[in-house]
């Protein structure tokens, strides 16, 4: 069973991620659970999450720079299943924040130009991109990881973030900066919201999607995962 702990504050992009995060899962004939971080009262009982086989940690409009309510928290969640062993993905916050777990505040900063729209990232080679060809990824962020240590092996680039995938060590735990879960349509929802709190966003918008069918390939990335 998969644990997807979602750090979005907003429900319907909450809601929106939850769905789109559900299709690779299902299709992988897997079964999921969700912790919503922004809605947890009481400190759950960690150790119930030893139950789980993977987990993947979700994107926010939160900034992984500042800090936020569940930091403690999830930074216990993360050490608890490095220390196990447990196959873990990080998607955008979700990476920045596993970089910040591991290593401090100094792995993570503002980004100095944001990135959005879809644009193409120069993937190494790694089982967690297996059959993804010619990669257009959504990308949505204004903070990035930085600063890593050669405990992790830096494994894709954009012309504007140097780090846009690690893995940690030889361990099944990897982030991703971009969104390999949302399609075309869940991603021009996200777009439209940003939109409305940030006037500059068409100035580092960029489209490099030739072919409507291309973001269909990204979900080999969870499948590639989930198989570990």
């Amino acid at each position: 069973m998969v644990l997807v702990i979602n750090c979005i504050g907003d429900d319907p992009i909450a809601q929106s991620f939850d769905r789109a995060i559900s299709r690779p899962i299902k299709k992988a004939k897997m079964k999921v659970d969700f912790l919503r971080l922004s809605k947890i009262g009481e400190k759950p009982d960690l150790s119930r999450f030893s139950q789980y086989s993977h987990m993947i940690i979700s994107g926010s409009e939160a900034s992984v720079v500042e800090d936020n309510p569940w930091d403690d928290l999830l930074k216990e969640i993360i050490d608890q299943r490095v220390a196990e062993g447990m196959p873990l993905l990080g998607i955008c916050y979700g990476h920045q924040f596993l970089a910040r777990a591991l290593l401090g505040k100094v792995a993570v900063r503002k980004s100095a130009t944001p990135e959005f729209g879809w644009i193409e990232i120069s993937l190494a080679e790694n089982p967690l991109f297996a059959g993804i060809t010619s990669p257009v990824f959504m990308v949505s962020h204004y903070d990035e990881a930085c600063n890593l240590t050669g405990d992790f092996k830096i494994l894709a680039s954009s012309p504007r973030c140097g780090i846009h995938a690690f893995q940690y060590k030889d361990l099944p735990v990897w982030g991703v900066q971009f969104h390999p879960e949302y399609d075309i349509k869940e991603a021009e929802e996200i777009f439209d919201a940003v939109k409305k709190d940030d006037p500059k966003l068409p100035t580092y918008f960029f489209d490099t999607l030739r072919q409507q069918l291309q973001p269909k390939q990204n979900e080999r990335i969870f499948l590639n995962f989930l198989k570990r």
